[in-house]
């Protein structure tokens, strides 16, 4: 970028490998492209540019040419692997300068070709999507406005407990978002206590005041109460003897950034704040003669933010998984490896400590930090949402949905998604058959780690 306009060698129109989408850049700027088997069409400005995001000033761009063809790598973060490949191509399809189609019956074909395309674990899922395609295509056809295809599009959507699964609709007259994840045996407990009270109205507000019971309860635990850095998303201290605790609750968004095309420009600014945090917090905890690090109730974010903070574990380069997609489209395979990297590491003891609320990038950290021989993996299974959310607008103007494309293996070739990562030490933060852990058991898991490290 120069002075915010693409530079000139950029000008032409490009093809993202294994994204479906395409980018016609010129002096002016850029315009984005999705491409589905049917058809082809331009993003509305309104909706922002998923793709061009990527392609700002603090990105790094590697051109090459691969069998006679221009390619442009961009990376986020130098030593970690590309986040999107462009091809250079001639022209853009001539389907792309069509004008839409925008009937209902052609905007759930979209959808359902994209997922047909693109989506990654059918399987894993137990969902036939011939089978809904069957079943709501018709539907689609008769709805009379987009609150009603919203409606169709999000029964077609139901039973896939993925938390990266999400439906759109902003051109109403209130935004409606539909998500197909939830499906965790916390989440479920949250809500049941929710229904037997009465002083909250709002599960939301509820779920807030739990969160906000278990913190205290680790405040308890550590001298003076710990710290806190990056507006709430750690906390750090020293719990009975001498045991270093750090907790993250969120791998992105450091800043308070809002909007999604925001958080992917944030992604450097990230990486930044969580290793300059870091270097506080483990300085501070040095000497500590092991550390809990709690990522139980942690929502995702950046895998580029966990590789930063698993490499202040590592002892040597180890790899600690490999990625591939569902249409990899000339992609190949990325090897994410660990590697001591900051100011220092901590090569004592560790336990990491998961629940069914550790989701997305939380999982991509437990994979990282599972392959270093110091860590011991304890707590429960992951909530098994490892890929990462392709988003993906469609014809309708307001209309947005993501999905999971990306296969997540580790060094064994195990795949996690659905099933979730299980622990090396079974140590439960809840019980459906005692609705009282809901506010105790992560307390509770707490202490006997501690327990279990003083002995």
């Amino acid at each position: 970028m120069v002075e915010g306009l693409p530079h000139e060698r950029l000008h032409g129109v490009w093809r993202e490998l294994g994204g479906g989408r395409y980018l016609a850049v010129d002096g002016m700027g850029m315009a984005e492209y999705v491409e589905t088997p049917g058809q082809c069409y331009a993003v509305p400005q309104p909706l922002g540019f998923l793709l061009s995001a990527k392609l700002h000033e603090s990105s790094l761009l590697h051109g090459h040419v691969v069998d006679g063809r221009e390619t442009v790598d961009i990376r986020v973060i130098e030593h970690l692997p590309v986040s999107v490949t462009l091809v250079r191509e001639e022209a853009l399809p001539a389907v792309c300068l069509r004008p839409p189609q925008t009937s209902p019956a052609q905007v759930f074909q979209a959808m359902w070709e994209l997922f047909d395309r693109d989506y990654a674990f059918f399987a894993e899922r137990g969902i036939d999507w011939g089978e809904r395609y069957a079943t709501y295509a018709p539907r689609a056809a008769l709805a009379a406005s987009g609150e009603a295809l919203f409606d169709v599009m999000s029964a077609a959507l139901q039973g896939f407990d993925d938390g990266h699964i999400n439906l759109l609709y902003l051109s109403g007259e209130e935004p409606r978002v539909f998500g197909s994840g939830g499906g965790s045996l916390s989440a479920r407990m949250i809500e049941q206590a929710f229904l037997g009270q009465g002083e909250i109205d709002d599960v939301d507000l509820f779920a807030a005041n739990w969160a906000q019971v278990l913190e205290q309860q680790i405040g308890e635990r550590l001298e003076q109460g710990g710290e806190h850095d990056l507006s709430g998303g750690l906390l750090w201290g020293r719990m009975a003897g001498n045991v270093g605790y750090i907790r993250l609750t969120r791998l992105s968004n450091y800043a308070g950034a809002e909007g999604l095309v925001e958080s992917i420009l944030s992604l450097p600014d990230d990486v930044a704040r969580i290793e300059a945090a870091l270097d506080r917090a483990l300085a501070q905890l040095a000497d500590t003669d092991a550390l809990i690090l709690d990522i139980a109730h942690n929502d995702g974010g950046h895998d580029h933010v966990s590789e930063a903070i698993a490499s202040r574990f590592a002892d040597r380069a180890r790899l600690a998984l490999t990625k591939t997609w569902r249409r990899p489209d000339g992609r190949a395979p990325q090897a994410w490896s660990v590697a001591p990297r900051g100011a220092r590491q901590y090569l004592k003891p560790v336990y990491l400590l998961t629940g069914d609320l550790t989701v997305s990038a939380a999982e991509v950290l437990t994979l990282m930090m599972r392959t270093l021989p110091h860590v011991t993996h304890v707590g429960m299974r992951t909530q098994g949402i490892l890929s990462d959310a392709l988003i993906y607008t469609l014809p309708h103007e307001g209309f947005m949905v993501s999905l999971s494309d990306e296969i997540y293996t580790d060094p064994e070739g195990l795949v996690y998604e659905s099933q979730g990562i299980p622990p090396q030490w079974d140590l439960p933060l809840v019980d459906e058959t005692l609705p009282e852990t809901l506010f105790s058991g992560h307390a509770a898991a707490l202490d006997a780690i501690v327990a279990r490290i003083r002995e």
